[in-house]
């Protein structure tokens, strides 16, 4: 295709519009650069894997020393005072007020039974207390028969019974029966013998 001299300017002139029109678009357009974000700082990892709620301040997560402090023991001695103690609790002498008297409803069908339970708690097994007599008013048994050997009345008059046939209570042993009654019956310690072997 052949271009006539008189339309060359005219074309040439178009197409350095175009080409300005082009090169402004271009620079006009933003580019897009890298840029530099603020650093970030990383949270401490703790060793602990233990869920964490809060953390106020540095000194909640210092790490406290294992360290506690020790009581050095001197074995021999702390030994021989046990010993002493432990003899000085089971040769002990026994007491009167050793003897405890328990009363405890044991069943409710028709006349309440009654349980008593006459213990001797003394800790020394050379020990013993008998001779063991007790208040115990206008007891009686309700119609249930108590094995006298065991409880039975001494002195109508005085109100008074004795317990195991008067023979000995060794340390830590109790006695017992039951009973039948409306209401319990009060049974209390009056005296006894202490019978200890040296």
């Amino acid at each position: 295709m052949m271009v006539s001299s008189e339309a060359s300017p005219a074309l040439t002139f178009a197409c350095l519009v175009i080409f300005i029109l082009a090169a402004f678009c271009v620079a006009s357009r933003p580019i897009d650069l890298p840029l530099h974000e603020p650093a970030i700082a990383e949270t401490p990892v703790l060793n602990d894997t233990s869920p964490l709620t809060s953390i106020s301040t540095a000194a909640d997560i210092t790490p406290k020393p294992a360290l506690q402090s020790v009581r050095y023991i001197d074995t021999a001695k702390d030994e021989l005072a046990a010993n002493v103690t432990t003899q000085a609790w089971v040769e002990g002498d026994c007491r009167l007020s050793d003897i405890e008297i328990k009363q405890g409803m044991v069943s409710t069908v028709g006349l309440p039974i009654f349980k008593v339970q006459v213990s001797n708690l003394c800790t020394n097994p050379r020990c013993s207390i008998s001779s063991v007599i007790v208040h115990c008013g206008l007891f009686h048994t309700g119609g249930m028969l108590v094995n006298p050997k065991v409880f039975r009345r001494l002195d109508a008059s005085k109100g008074t019974c004795i317990v195991n046939d008067g023979q000995q209570i060794p340390n830590a042993d109790t006695i017992s029966f039951e009973y039948k009654e409306i209401w319990v019956q009060k049974i209390t310690f009056l005296s006894g013998r202490l019978n200890c072997q040296r």
